[in-house]
Parts: C-alpha cells; sequence; structure tokens
C-alpha cells in the first residue's frame, strides 16, 4: 500500500497499530510518501527517518521522536592508545675505484609506515564531516566540522554547554568529535545523519582492524643430492603428469595410488632392497601412516599464482615438506607462529646472539709534552638465525596481502682485526652469511607461499688424530688425518596466513526488542480505508 501524507498522522497510526506509547516533537512535522508490505515498526521507522530528518529514541515501549539537532553521545573504541612505527629496507652497493677517481653504485627497496588506529579514525570522520558541512553550508542549523584531539578544548565545550538538556535546548552552529584513547571513547557531537555516518566509519574500521592474521613461517635447510645441485625442480609440483602434481591435489584413488607408488620408491618394503627385515617393516608401517594422513586431507592443488611464486592448499605443507626429501636430507630449521591483527606489522625471530668486542685506542697529548693512552672496549652483537618482517592486510574476499622480508643468516667463520697500537689480544669477529628476500604477494585464507632458492656451498673441516701422539709438536701432523667436505645446501621459506575473524563493536542504534515487534497488523496490511489520510493507489 502507498501511504501520503502528514509523518505526524502516520507515526500516531503506526503507535497506535503497535500499542506503543508516543511522544512527538513539535518540529517534527512534514509531508511524506511510503509504499510497505509486512515490515516491522522497526524497518518503517528507519525508512521514515531517511525522509524526514528527525531522532528516534525508546524508553521502554514510549517511542520518542525529536527534532534533529544536534545531540552528544560517546562510542566505544577498543583499540590501545599507542602509534607503532616500522620500516624495511634491502640495500646493496657496488663500489669500484682508479687511478684519481672513485665510483659507486646502490640499488635498494624501503618502506616505511605507521600504525595508528585512533589517528586514522579521526582522520576518516574529519574528511568526511567537512564533505557535510560543505553540502549543508546553506542551512541556518550547521556549521564548520572541528577535531579536538586535546583536554583542554573538551574542557572549553563543558563550560560552553553546561548540560546535554541545554546542549539539546537549541542547535549551535558547529559539530565536532572528540577522542579519549586512554579511556577507549570517542565523543561526537552532531545531527542524527552525522551520528548514523560516524556508526557506520566505526562498525566498519573496527571490523576491518580486529581481524587477526595467524602465520606460520617454517625454514627448511635441504642439502641437495647430486643428481640436484642446481636446486629443487618445482616443475615436479606443478605438472599434472608429474609425481608432486597428481600427489598434492584433492585426494582422489589416482592421486593415491600415484603417492603411494612414490613412497615406496623412497622407502621400499622389500627387504633386499631395504637392507633388513625390521626397515622394510618400519618402511611399510610409515607408508600406512602416511596414506592415512593424505586420505583425510583436504585442500586446493598447488598452484601457481605468478612467476616463482607457489601456493599450497591448506593441509598440504607437511605433505610438501615431506616429498622434498626426494632432493635431499631436509631440516626444520625453525617453524614460529604469530597472530597480528589486520594492518598492523609482526616480528618473528629466532637468533642466537654472537658476542664479539671491539677496542679502540685514542692517544691525548698532555701540556707537558707526554702522551696518553686510553683504551676502551666495546660489547657488539651480531644476531644471527631467522627473522621475518610481516606486513598483513586482509580484504573483504579473504584475501590476504603480505609483505615479506624473510632473512636467514649464520657465522662461517671469524677474522681477526688487526692489533691497534701494539695490542696483540683482539676479539674474533664472526663472519655472517645473510640471505634475504623482499617480496609482496597475494594469498587466500589459508594458503601457504613458497620462496626458495636460496642456494649456498657450505664447507666443514674435520680433524682426526691418534690420541696423545697428534698432540706432540712438529711430528704430530704425522699422527693427524684432516678432512674437507663441502655440500650444496638450499633454504626454502614456508609461509601459511589464515584469518582470524573477530567480532565487531556493539550496534549503537535504537535497535530495542521494541523496534523489533511486529507490524503486520499495522495499517500497511489493513483494508484501505478512510482511517488513513490521502492513500494514493
Amino acid at each position: 500500500m502507498v501511504y501520503a501524507g502528514s509523518v505526524r498522522e502516520l507515526l500516531n497510526s503506526l503507535a497506535d497499530q503497535t500499542a506503543m506509547n508516543l511522544d512527538i516533537d513539535d518540529d517534527v512535522d512534514g509531508y511524506i510518501q511510503l509504499n510497505a508490505y509486512n515490515q516491522t515498526i522497526g524497518q518503517l521507522l528507519e525508512r521514515i527517518q531517511k525522509q524526514m530528518p528527525m531522532r528516534i529514541e525508546t524508553i521502554g515501549d514510549t517511542l520518542i521522536i525529536l527534532a534533529d539537532n544536534s545531540y552528544l553521545r560517546q562510542y566505544h573504541v577498543a583499540f590501545p592508545d599507542l602509534t607503532r612505527t616500522y620500516s624495511s629496507s634491502v640495500d646493496g652497493s657496488v663500489a669500484s675505484s682508479g687511478s684519481g677517481s672513485v665510483g659507486s653504485a646502490s640499488i635498494g627497496i624501503s618502506k616505511d609506515g605507521t600504525g595508528s588506529v585512533w589517528q586514522d579514525l579521526l582522520a576518516v570522520i574529519g574528511t568526511v564531516m567537512e564533505g557535510l558541512a560543505v553540502e549543508e553550508a546553506g542551512t541556518e542549523d550547521r556549521g564548520p566540522f572541528r577535531i579536538d584531539e586535546d583536554d583542554e578544548s573538551l574542557e572549553t565545550d563543558r563550560e560552553q554547554f553546561t548540560s546535554l538538556a541545554e546542549r539539546e535546548a537549541r542547535p549551535v552552529n558547529e559539530a565536532f568529535v572528540h577522542a579519549l584513547p586512554d579511556a577507549g571513547l570517542l565523543i561526537f557531537y552532531g545531527n542524527s545523519r552525522q551520528h548514523e555516518i560516524v556508526r557506520s566509519i566505526i562498525r566498519r574500521v573496527e571490523t576491518s582492524a580486529r581481524r587477526q592474521v595467524l602465520l606460520q613461517a617454517t625454514v627448511v635447510e635441504i642439502a641437495l643430492n647430486n643428481q640436484y645441485q642446481q636446486g629443487i625442480d618445482w616443475s615436479l609440483f606443478l605438472s599434472d603428469r608429474g609425481t608432486f602434481g597428481k600427489v598434492l591435489g584433492r585426494p582422489t584413488n589416482e592421486s593415491l595410488e600415484t603417492f603411494k607408488e612414490f613412497l615406496e620408491l623412497v622407502y621400499p618394503i622389500d627387504e633386499e632392497e631395504a637392507g633388513s627385515e625390521a626397515q622394510a617393516q618400519a618402511n611399510q608401517q610409515y607408508i600406512n601412516s602416511e596414506m592415512r594422513r593424505v586420505a583425510s586431507q583436504k585442500g586446493s592443488r598447488l598452484s601457481q599464482t605468478g612467476y616463482g611464486n607457489l601456493t599450497f592448499g591448506i593441509g598440504e605443507l607437511e605433505a610438501a615438506i615431506s616429498l622434498l626429501d626426494r632432493f635431499g636430507d631436509t631440516r626444520v630449521v625453525s617453524s614460529p607462529r604469530i597472530s597480528t591483527l589486520n594492518g598492523q606489522p609482526a616480528l618473528l625471530k629466532v637468533v642466537e646472539d654472537n658476542v664479539y668486542f671491539q677496542t679502540t685506542i685514542s692517544r691525548d697529548e698532555e701540556d707537558d709534552g707526554s702522551i696518553t693512552e686510553t683504551i676502551e672496549v666495546t660489547q657488539e652483537v651480531i644476531p644471527v638465525g631467522f627473522v621475518v618482517n610481516v606486513y598483513p592486510q586482509v580484504g573483504d574476499d579473504g584475501t590476504i596481502i603480505l609483505s615479506m622480508r624473510p632473512s636467514i643468516s649464520r657465522v662461517t667463520g671469524t677474522a681477526i682485526p688487526p692489533s691497534a697500537g701494539g695490542l696483540e689480544s683482539q676479539s674474533a669477529v664472526p663472519i655472517v652469511s645473510v640471505k634475504e628476500i623482499e617480496t609482496l604477494m597475494l594469498l587466500q585464507d589459508g594458503q601457504t607461499a613458497v620462496m626458495g632458492g636460496l642456494i649456498e656451498d657450505q664447507t666443514t673441516d674435520a680433524t682426526v688424530g691418534v690420541p696423545g701422539a697428534s698432540e706432540f709438536p712438529g711430528i704430530g701432523d704425522l699422527f693427524t688425518k684432516k678432512d674437507q667436505s663441502t655440500r650444496r645446501v638450499e633454504y626454502i621459506i614456508f609461509v601459511s596466513a589464515k584469518i582470524i575473524n573477530n567480532p565487531s563493536i556493539q550496534d549503537m542504534l535504537p535497535s530495542d526488542e521494541t523496534l523489533r515487534r511486529d507490524a503486520s497488523g499495522s495499517l500497511f496490511n489493513q483494508p484501505r480505508v478512510g482511517r488513513v489520510p490521502r492513500v494514493v493507489e
């Protein structure tokens, strides 16, 4: 049914049909037109409010309709008052020198940023309200928008408006917002349209900012076999006809059979090939357990999201690490986990601090011509291990953008600095090998990204001697055997991301249980009789 008439008469009819008390401000009046069917009183009031400037409040069974003057309201925003500053950079330089000239060139990637929900929230509200102020500049009850960020401005407002009743008694030609981060409060003064926008912004910001991302970074070290000295052949994972391409898809009879054939190839169950009956039985037990585990897994096929960027479906990471045994001996170096809020940087750090001492000698000449030497010893620390800087951004569609900088370092040796000022005792300085990547990638919820290709040659020196005889000066070398071995190692980094959703803020709309009453018996479902004025077909 279509209704066209006075908004006051419409509100009185709705209150009568739903058995509610009704108080209407004298300033609320005007013409309204609605077409509605089978809606609750709350839905109808929301539609009426969009056409007619007014404010709706409920006290028990009483519905209060007020003029759309500015009013004060507090909003709870549960975020700590802190600003996180982060920076990340990867730099490299090449320098050369010749006779009479020195040249250098450098390349690098760097980014800096800050994370503060309160600052961003105030900035968004300020920008939107300034736009509304320009739009409504012609009305006498609207004015400029102000953001108050200090206690002095709030105290001035308290002196100007001594009570809420006095504040609402007359329109004020200014709207403002004041933040109290320590108390988790946002105080806003404006009309109902502005309050609705502020509620929407807060709800949106909290819904997004309260999403959490569970991150797991797993570093796998692979001592490559002679067959794969060039590194892991990832085409085996991507090919549908390759062994791993079938294995890492959704479990099917064909893929499970292929997986079983591969396991029997790597872990023979024949007694002669296994070397012993016990080993063959152990291999059979392992194959049976792996078959049961893989058959119960779910996830999407291993996909290629870009050149050199591989992603696994959730639940397939352990299987992928197990399959890497084909390329050489594998060892999980580190596998930390951490949860972080959306848009907040996180740091995964598993390191060992290597300490060395730096000696500085300074000489000062006294007035009498004597020289005074000052020796200063400074402790220096070099962290060695695995460090990952991660900055996640979660989209509404469940995608996760990860800005990552994983770094792997290890001590490869030591160097003795030259003696200074006749000092023979110098602390050995660690020589550190660093493998580092800076990347930006897009993942689906639950996927695991793969980064590889970090290859290095590791040399190990071993000395074996006859006890006692090998320690004699001069002839000890005759009873000593020195062995040097070299192996090629590739580091693979798996990074998994999982979204953890969290509820949003408390809805501050007047959505009382009263407003959810069924209005099926209201005038919109009654026969068209003369009790409702100006009914238009």
